[in-house]
């Protein structure tokens, strides 16, 4: 287990913290992780900006007209990102979308969540990093209101799958694709959050 004892103890020690992600630890220290496809040595890993992903929300929000709206959410973003411990995938659409996708099928069939919606700006940070411990996306409306967690995103295959990548990531990416087909004139958007912090936005 990590920062068990026997971790402590042992002079080497790898890790394994799920699917396609381990590490190596000597003395408790991380000196190699292989994530998704990415194999990462701390020692020489230059400073990167996790958050930099949220820049082609500003150019996404421009071409519908709601830059200001835009922003609002990246400091959403920003905020959950800074308390989910272990990764998540956050879906956001039109309230329109939300009532067709959540209220009409998915909660329907028992894949998702319905809770009353609140705000991810102002909710506490154990409230936060409780929807986002749970298995499934957690789906919001561009106020950035909460409308569902633990959401089983699903559809026909309409994109190739990145095997670099792991099955949060590909089946988001699908799934959001796959909407933006079937619904050209509404917004939908995700962001994919890894365990390491790292953030893809998904148009």
């Amino acid at each position: 287990m990590r920062g068990s004892t026997a971790e402590q103890a042992a002079s080497l020690c790898v890790v394994f913290e799920g699917a396609l992600v381990w590490s190596i630890h000597k003395g408790g220290e991380d000196i190699l992780t292989y994530r998704e496809g990415r194999y990462i040595i701390p020692a020489v890993q230059p400073d990167v900006d996790k958050y930099a992903d949220l820049g082609k929300l500003v150019g996404f929000g421009q071409n519908f007209g709601i830059p200001d709206g835009m922003d609002r959410l990246a400091e959403v973003i920003r905020r959950v990102a800074s308390v989910c411990r272990h990764g998540t995938s956050m879906i956001f659409m039109e309230k329109r979308g939300i009532a067709a996708e959540i209220d009409n099928r998915l909660a329907r069939y028992r894949r998702a969540f319905k809770v009353t919606p609140f705000s991810l700006a102002e909710a506490g940070e154990d409230v936060l990093q409780g929807i986002t411990a749970i298995d499934g996306a957690v789906v919001s409306d561009l106020n950035g209101d909460c409308h569902a967690i633990g959401v089983i995103v699903d559809g026909q295959m309409v994109v190739e799958g990145d095997y670099g990548r792991g099955a949060r990531y590909n089946s988001i990416k699908n799934y959001i694709t796959g909407y933006k087909v079937s619904h050209p004139k509404e917004i939908c958007f995700a962001v994919v959050m890894s365990e390491d912090g790292m953030i893809n936005v998904i148009l």
